[in-house]
């Protein structure tokens, strides 16, 4: 009888075992979400035309500094002119702070905005600055005017979404599964509007295709590539608060292995 009751716990443990397994991987994925990338931007709140400032971006993860993000570029743009933009990749770093240097030419105000690719993960804040006799009016509204009249890179001054794609192995002529994780402040993003937009590097030829959110903050498409090569994807997330960010990705599909 005493060997039989230790058999039983022993199976109750491999039970109880096997359910946290299972709990742990919701679609057979294994793969962990990994903490948020932090980027504090820091911008000067008012400067002058001519006057070289220093722009910062201190990135950070779970508390530590990140010295190794895969790009760092900073976009600015006068508020008015959106399509007169500037891109300028960080000029030096510190430990996990990435910095430029920058002269504005007129008076306005001008936003300025970080792209930070790292550990697989996509974060872009943006901030504004009051340059010479730029209307003081215009910069305390000019989050929200600069949602209303902008596309493209548009999103909340405040956003820091996560992107998270899992870029597993891709084979031609098999049905895959295009994956993404959105999380902000730790939390899974939910009830968002995802799109993959994909296409064959060197190609004109584009394909979209729309996510299902299969678990909260977890995106999933179904896709079959009939061409082997670099393809690129550009994962677009739009959401009812007036979020519009995006992230480009680049995979690789190999041709399919015969068994």
């Amino acid at each position: 009888m005493h060997k039989i009751s230790i058999i039983l716990l022993l199976l109750m443990a491999f039970l109880l075992a096997g359910c946290g397994k299972e709990e742990h991987a919701p679609n057979g994925n294994n793969e962990q979400i990994p903490e948020m990338i932090e980027v504090d931007l820091s911008v000067p709140e008012q400067t002058s035309p001519g006057e070289e400032i220093t722009i910062e971006a201190k990135v950070t993860q779970g508390g530590e500094e990140v010295e190794d993000a895969d790009s760092v570029k900073f976009e600015i743009w006068n508020k008015e002119d959106k399509e007169t933009s500037v891109i300028k990749p960080y000029e030096n770093k510190s430990g996990g702070t990435y910095a430029v240097k920058h002269t504005f030419p007129s008076d306005g105000v001008y936003v300025v905005q970080v792209h930070v690719d790292a550990r697989n993960l996509h974060v872009m804040p943006l901030s504004e600055v009051q340059v010479g006799e730029g209307a003081a009016a215009d910069h305390s509204h000019s989050e929200t005017e600069h949602h209303e009249n902008t596309t493209g890179h548009d999103h909340h001054a405040d956003t820091d979404i996560a992107i998270h794609f899992m870029n597993t192995a891709f084979s031609v002529n098999s049905e895959t599964e295009l994956l993404v994780h959105l999380s902000k402040e730790e939390e899974p993003y939910t009830e968002a509007e995802v799109r993959f937009e994909v296409w064959l590097d060197g190609t004109e030829q584009h394909a979209w295709i729309d996510a299902s959110e299969t678990n909260p903050g977890e995106y999933a498409a179904a896709h079959q590539f009939d061409t082997a090569g670099t393809y690129n994807v550009v994962i677009h997330v739009e959401h009812e608060d007036g979020t519009h960010i995006h992230s480009e990705e680049t995979i690789t599909v190999e041709s399919s292995r015969s068994g």
